[in-house]
């Protein structure tokens, strides 16, 4: 009896060592992570795969080229090695994870309401979920992108933060999921199809520049899955810095 009552009160202050998490720190944490940083270049590897509607592979292709980040709000194409429609495909990936960065960190106004899940056992990490709007416009694709022309985006949201205590939580994963299907559109690899869902998930990476203490985020990896009446197609978008962190 004496070990089952120390276990509890052991359990019980490891429970109570995970600190809570306001919307202001959740703001306050995308805003540093997310800020405009000294521009970084990146080698980027990009890779399409389309299969019909039994799984059966259509096409697999890859491209790879270079891109300079600036935070948030800069992506820009630097040169390199494109195959069909690589940059298009690219360019669709960055597009949703301009928007999962601005849902938390905007550049103008308030930030989306969100909720905030602790984590549900030592270690685990913290999850926040931001909505998706009770009604949106039909999702139409923009020309060229597998990417609705509309912003902001109807979708969903989830970001995992991890715990480390006694350090802050760090963003290292986030899902979106478009709200306004299913929509038709035509699409170059499928014809014309019924979009029934669109993922996009990706993880983050912390990082430095030199005589800034405070961590910014750049994106490791982004993989967004369309599902249509015909088939799937996904793009997987790998980032590499091309400067050590220091």
């Amino acid at each position: 009896m004496r070990k089952t009552g120390l276990l509890l009160i052991a359990l019980a202050c490891a429970a109570a060592q995970t600190p809570e998490l306001t919307s202001e720190q959740v703001v306050a944490l995308a805003k540093t992570f997310f800020r405009d940083t000294g521009e970084r270049p990146m080698d980027v590897r990009v890779t399409k795969v389309v299969t019909d509607a039994s799984g059966k592979l259509k096409r697999r292709s890859q491209s790879s080229f270079r891109v300079v980040y600036q935070g948030k709000s800069t992506l820009r194409f630097a040169g390199g090695s494109l195959g069909p429609g690589g940059l298009f495909a690219s360019m669709s990936d960055s597009s949703f994870l301009d928007a999962a960065m601005k849902t938390l960190a905007p550049e103008t106004g308030e930030p989306a309401k969100f909720e905030i899940k602790p984590p549900a056992a030592d270690g685990a990490p913290y999850l926040v979920t931001v909505k998706a709007p009770d009604s949106c416009q039909p999702m139409k694709l923009a020309r060229n992108w597998l990417v609705p022309q509309d912003y902001p985006l109807c979708a969903s949201y989830q970001y995992t933060l991890s715990v480390a205590p006694p350090a802050s939580p760090v963003l290292e994963h986030f899902r979106l999921d478009l709200a306004n299907l299913p929509a038709p559109a035509k699409l170059a690899d499928l014809g014309n199809v019924q979009i029934r869902s669109f993922r996009a998930e990706g993880d983050f990476r912390k990082a430095f520049l030199p005589g800034d203490a405070q961590p910014y985020l750049l994106p490791r990896q982004v993989v967004s899955t369309l599902e249509t009446d015909k088939g799937w197609i996904q793009i997987t978008n790998q980032y590499s810095p091309r400067i050590a962190n220091k």
